[in-house]
């Protein structure tokens, strides 16, 4: 980048690359690209460059908060609404260890079939929830130690 004399109205110190002489408005960089032979960018006197920085960054910073916001939707839904829904064996557990203790019957055979549902309920949630197979089986066992308890005073009278 120099500065030249217009050609045209012959006014000192003109940038090469100005768009036009600020004298007479005669088209500088075109002249000179035609001239020389070159490639000049077109020099912008209003700082376009910054204001379109500016508008790059919106539109990064908006996807990024579109996206932050999703997230956090999900994650909203997923715990707030999900989870609190989803069968643990904990609930399961409380669930059968309540119909055990509180059946009333003298059949030892339906007592059976209470306990066996609650644990086939919980090998479903271990099967198709991916819950933890040691938790499976304490969570099992617990049930039975509670239907053994119940047949004992169920056979003993107690």
């Amino acid at each position: 980048m120099g500065l030249i004399k217009c050609p045209e109205c012959g006014r000192e110190n003109v940038s090469d690359t100005a768009l036009r002489c600020p004298g007479c408005g005669f088209g500088i960089v075109e002249y000179y690209n035609k001239l020389y032979g070159r490639d000049v960018q077109i020099q912008n006197t209003t700082n376009s460059n910054v204001h379109q920085k500016k508008k790059e960054t919106k539109p990064f910073y908006r996807k990024i908060s579109f996206y932050l916001l999703l997230g956090i939707l999900f994650f909203l839904i997923k715990f707030a609404l999900i989870e609190p829904n989803k069968p643990t064996y904990e609930k399961i557990y409380n669930e059968y260890s309540e119909k055990i203790s509180s059946y009333s019957g003298r059949s030892v055979d339906e007592l059976a079939t209470i306990c066996a549902e609650g644990v086939e309920e919980m090998a479903d949630l271990c099967a198709n929830h991916g819950e933890s197979y040691g938790d499976y089986q304490a969570w099992a066992t617990r049930l039975y130690n509670d239907y053994q308890t119940k047949v004992y005073a169920i056979t003993f009278g107690r």
